[in-house]
């Protein structure tokens, strides 16, 4: 069968649920795509038995899709995700089973944190602990309802649809609402959900309160639980799954035909056939795959939206307090954050480690690239 795994916004912290029901043993299984997804399918589709041979074929020149890492001044930074929240039963397990050095991700620069609104307007939000008691209410309930979608995993397997998943545990609560009507039908006030939840989901999504509640809800979960990332890169987490299974991984491959024949599948891979296959799994985004079908069937696949995130990291001193409208000497949070009116370059700017050269690297998102902004943002860049 050919099975497209659905990576939809339901939230990225729980992409590590498989949905493939593969049946028998001992099958010879095509995965297009070596991230988190690629590694995750060969991981549980071996885990029981180790019976299936699973080949892995990745486009890019190394494993971990989205999960990817770099050095700069001296320490390995993250490029893709930086952590995953404990609540995450699966991503702790899978740390446990295969013995992946994790650490807590507590660094928090200079511990100030700033909302910005561009042309030097700070916007100073008061707390609200009728809002903040509110919200955590509500994140208790969404954990709750969350480890019994867990206690139906653990009993059923793996599920077949993204419905079949939100619906244990009534996880639909949640997707079938925007995050700003699910804050309002629980009472909890417009300007909190401004001020406090959608720089959060601006920053993992780049979305707005419209984002369906369930990644409005994970986009809170890291600031309020414990958040963890691997020692040496996330990318591990991948190709730990992979070596685990045996996988066969083939990179610098791009897959241009998937095609059904009398005695199975056959993936044209750089130009020459690959195969035959009893399943094949596309575990990358089919709207960037630019393959064609041959032979093969499917339920038509409503393109998504994707939008274009760029990632900047920089080794600095410190921010520019003459950049942000303050005063020279003045101390600039390293965490700033953009307001959902702001006219500011930038989404978010957040301390991420503390370099051997005593500079903090700031890992910077935005919606466009920054790089000539760098050295009026910062002080004492390093290159």
């Amino acid at each position: 069968a050919i099975t497209v795994m659905t990576m939809t916004m339901i939230g990225h912290v729980f992409l590590l649920l498989c949905v493939l029901f593969v049946g028998s043993y001992g099958k010879r299984i095509g995965i297009v795509g070596g991230g988190i997804g690629g590694g995750a399918t060969a991981y549980y589709l071996n885990l029981p038995n180790m019976a299936h041979r699973v080949e892995i074929f990745e486009k890019n020149n190394y494993i971990g899709g989205r999960l990817m890492h770099t050095v700069i001044d001296g320490i390995e930074c993250e490029v893709g995700g930086d952590a995953w929240s404990s609540v995450n039963t699966y991503m702790m397990e899978i740390m446990k089973d295969l013995g992946i050095p994790i650490s807590n991700n507590s660094y928090d620069g200079n511990g100030k944190t700033g909302f910005y609104e561009g042309n030097g307007i700070w916007y100073n939000p008061k707390r609200d602990l009728v809002d903040e008691a509110k919200l955590l209410v509500q994140i208790g309930l969404f954990r709750a309802r969350l480890a019994d979608n867990y206690a139906v995993r653990q009993k059923s397997g793996p599920f077949k649809t993204v419905d079949e998943f939100t619906h244990d545990g009534g996880l639909d609560t949640y997707t079938q609402t925007s995050t700003s009507d699910f804050m309002s039908e629980h009472a909890i006030s417009g300007l909190f959900t401004w001020a406090d939840i959608l720089p959060l989901t601006s920053i993992i999504y780049d979305q707005g309160l419209s984002i369906n509640a369930f990644a409005g809800i994970v986009s809170v979960l890291p600031s309020v639980t414990d958040a963890y990332t691997v020692q040496g890169g996330n990318s591990q987490i991948v190709e730990a799954m992979i070596a685990f299974t045996g996988a066969g991984q083939y990179l610098n491959s791009t897959v241009t035909e998937i095609a059904r024949q009398q005695d199975g599948y056959y993936l044209t891979v750089n130009g020459d056939p690959q195969g035959p296959y009893d399943d094949v799994v596309i575990a990358t985004p089919i709207e960037f795959l630019n393959a064609s079908f041959v032979n093969i069937s499917m339920a038509p696949i409503t393109p998504r939206e994707f939008v274009e995130w760029h990632v900047t990291l920089v080794s600095a001193s410190s921010l520019n307090p003459s950049y942000f409208g303050m005063p020279a000497g003045s101390t600039v949070p390293d965490l700033v954050v953009s307001t959902g009116n702001s006219t500011a370059p930038f989404a978010v700017i957040n301390p991420m480690l503390k370099a051997p050269s005593g500079n903090t690297i700031y890992k910077i998102f935005s919606n466009s690239d920054i790089s000539s902004l760098i050295s009026s943002i910062f002080v004492g860049v390093r290159a």
